[in-house]
């Protein structure tokens, strides 16, 4: 039986590493197309380069785990783009962030080896997948602008074996968290961090830092479990002052 095996791993172990080679091959040759034609003349979404890469690219997750892949990573370390993995904490769900210098993102969410939820634009893309229960998860994302970020909270729940976003926040379907993050006044010009919104998995706790009404000068901090399928928490928009939840 160890003979048959061993004569097994030497016959198929070579063609799946051929097999990887070729696919990391063909997603390098794909990005280094696009990082060209993006610098030549910047590309749209609807480009072939943009559209030829992300197709790749989403072939190549569903076969194998981005980060393993060396020499791609090395690539894209040459090229200023960043590859970010983050896998929710029963590890049942897995993101892939992917961003270009230019600010163009793709974002991924892998479940059960097929892609569940993405999001391939410029600014905007997801940060963080956490585990509600066993029929649903909450999704951060985030949007950066020339003066200010965005981050947004989303449930998802599984209907018939596809996930659907669920109203969680009031009557809301999303939380929204927004600062200014370049400030300019009469001493000069100022960055700020990026409000985000965080989540404590223990305590199925959502929370932001404290946030400034700009027209009545109320603070107020925003926190809250998950309970009865809800959060009761305020919307955060600093550039307009806050929202109170419906």
């Amino acid at each position: 039986m160890k003979k048959l095996l061993f004569i097994l791993s030497t016959v198929f172990l070579p063609l799946f590493l051929f097999g990887q080679e070729a696919l990391e091959s063909n997603l390098i040759n794909s990005l280094l197309a696009y990082d060209q034609a993006a610098k030549n003349s910047g590309t749209e979404e609807n480009d072939p380069d943009l559209q030829n890469f992300t197709h790749i690219l989403q072939e190549t997750i569903l076969k194998t785990d981005l980060k393993n892949l060396n020499k791609f990573k090395e690539t894209i370390d040459t090229l200023n783009f960043v590859l970010e993995k983050y896998k929710s904490e029963k590890g049942d769900f897995i993101l892939y962030h992917l961003s270009s210098p230019t600010s163009y993102h793709w974002s991924y969410i892998i479940n059960d080896d097929r892609i569940i939820l993405q999001d391939n634009r410029y600014h905007q893309y997801f940060t963080e997948i956490h585990n509600l229960n066993l029929q649903e998860f909450l999704l951060i994302s985030q949007m950066d602008e020339l003066v200010f970020s965005c981050n947004y909270a989303t449930v998802f729940r599984k209907k018939k074996n596809i996930y659907v976003k669920k109203v969680a926040f009031g009557k809301k379907m999303m939380l929204t968290v927004c600062n200014f993050t370049h400030v300019e006044d009469g001493k000069g010009h100022y960055s700020l961090p990026v409000k985000r919104i965080t989540f404590d998995y223990a305590s199925k706790t959502i929370s932001y830092g404290l946030c400034m009404d700009l027209e009545t000068g109320e603070k107020t901090v925003g926190k809250s479990a998950y309970i009865n399928g809800k959060f009761n928490i305020k919307d955060c928009d600093e550039r307009q002052g806050f929202t109170k939840i419906e």
